[in-house]
């Protein structure tokens, strides 16, 4: 009892993380009202699940301690150093000669070349941190109630991209000022992170559907109905990467609920197959009135070519190689990258981001940044492994679908931003806590020793008299205390 009114508490948590996370945490600008208040919701949060990892015993060490290091990363990152030192690190020197060209003494400065970027960007990893621990806990069923949660935020996302194009530009609906104003981007500003956000729950409605599916509940026709709400939603966006991801995303969602299931097509009823085929004709009826036309003209090679993001990544390269290993500070891309840009680089537009996560992540971090990504491809292979090493079909369609979001949203990272977003991070942190997920059997050994524990401390208190004192138990008593409790109580 004791256990399952905890992960219950371990389920409310995760849900309100995400559904923060996804309902004001569209934008990317650090210090938006919308992102503090996100933090600020998943703080106590974060606390709530770290005394639950507590009651669980040493075994789950590892996570909180691996949390830790994530955020001493940037911590270290602020702590002033005298000017003979941060002037003598890579790509700071140029710094320390503004001071010197303005006739200023040089001060006391950080490994960061701006702690306040830094430390902006460490109170950005709370939701998504928040949301790995919770989920992480959580049992299957858990994790499919919070998985319909995020794919209600998906319907809900394409209703009001309609609404903001029935609006208009001007629309109330619109959330941001920085945003697209001529298609449809939902609970975002920029219409790439929905389309992130919409292929994403491509995969996870197949996982959460799966039970449906196998028990021939209309799991079939509910799949399609939200695939087709999904690309609706993709091609409203107008987005290159709506058209690439989510075609690899449906293709790989549909691989995943064949894997092992081709007698399925012989149990589906005619019905179904009409189902099916009117599914196709309305997603190509929808593909081509909204927005499959311009998408396809946006993909013309003059348009490639003529990207700002290949000079925008040059120029990040430059910046990489100068602040390597130690970094210019997470978060602090933006203030460095204008030294590297260049009369021939420069754009019509303010850079915030290298557009290439990979990248920017290596200017920012140096050598930490490279192994966090090494260490990424790593996990990934070792879960693709796991994934083909599963025995249960159920588990394995879970898995499988959570690394297939993060690898497409890796993937597209190589090219954009979206993980710097606290609504895609969100998905990205529930896709690796189903990969880490703790086993059930773990999950109940680590209920039965709190409870254990608690009893025998009801046990000791019960000898305790109201004075304080300790009356000192029977012979008979101490033998029932010492003795070894069965596997069964």
């Amino acid at each position: 009892m004791i256990e399952r009114v905890g992960v219950r508490r371990i389920e409310i948590a995760s849900g309100l993380a995400i559904a923060a996370s996804l309902l004001l945490g569209g934008a990317t600008q650090k210090g938006a009202l919308s992102d503090d208040s996100v933090q600020l919701l998943c703080l106590p949060l974060l606390g709530c699940i770290i005394l639950e990892y507590r009651s669980c015993g040493g075994s789950f060490a590892w996570v909180l301690f691996g949390s830790a290091i994530l955020a001493a990363v940037p911590i270290i990152q602020t702590i002033p150093l005298p000017p003979a030192v941060w002037t003598a690190l890579p790509g700071h020197a140029t710094i320390a000669a503004t001071y010197h060209s303005a006739g200023l003494d040089v001060p006391w400065s950080s490994i960061s070349v701006s702690r306040w970027a830094t430390t902006r960007s460490a109170f950005a990893l709370i939701p998504p941190v928040t949301i790995f621990l919770g989920v992480r806990m959580c049992g299957r069923r858990e994790r499919r109630r919070l998985a319909l949660l995020i794919l209600a935020f998906g319907v809900a996302t394409v209703v009001l991209e309609i609404m903001q194009l029935v609006q208009g530009q001007d629309s109330a609906l619109r959330f941001y000022a920085l945003t697209f104003r001529d298609v449809g981007v939902g609970f975002f500003a920029n219409r790439n992170h929905t389309a992130a956000f919409l292929y994403a729950t491509i995969p996870i409605a197949a996982f959460a559907s799966d039970r449906f599916i196998r028990h021939g509940n209309h799991g079939v026709a509910l799949l399609l109905g939200y695939l087709l709400t999904a690309w609706l939603g993709l091609m409203m966006t107008a987005s290159r990467s709506a058209l690439l991801m989510g075609f690899i995303a449906t293709v790989g969602a549909a691989a995943l609920l064949m894997r092992g299931r081709m007698g399925l097509l012989k149990q589906l009823r005619v019905a179904d197959y009409l189902i099916a085929g009117g599914f196709l004709a309305g997603a190509g009826g929808l593909a081509t009135s909204f927005g499959l036309s311009g998408i396809l003209a946006r993909l013309s090679e003059e348009k490639i070519a003529a990207d700002a993001r290949w000079s925008v990544a040059k120029a990040s390269f430059s910046a990489a190689e100068a602040f390597f290993p130690f970094g210019s500070g997470l978060g602090a891309f933006d203030r460095v990258y204008p030294v590297f840009e260049g009369a021939a680089g420069i754009v019509p537009a303010f850079v915030n981001h290298a557009h290439n996560d990979v990248l920017e992540l290596v200017v920012e971090l140096g050598l930490v940044g490279l192994v966090v990504i090494i260490g990424a491809i790593v996990f990934a292979g070792l879960s693709a492994w796991r994934c083909l090493r599963e025995g249960d079909a159920t588990v394995a369609t879970e898995r499988s679908a959570a690394l297939l979001v993060a690898i497409l949203l890796f993937v597209h990272s190589l090219w954009d931003y979206p993980l710097r977003t606290s609504g895609v991070a969100a998905v990205f942190a529930f896709c690796g806590a189903v990969l880490c997920a703790i086993p059930r059997t773990e999950r109940r050994e680590a209920g039965r020793g709190g409870a254990d524990k608690r009893s025998e401390q009801s046990r000791r208190r019960a000898f305790t008299d109201a004075s304080g004192g300790v009356h000192a138990p029977s012979p008979a008593l101490r033998w029932r205390m010492s003795a070894p409790r069965r596997s069964g109580s």
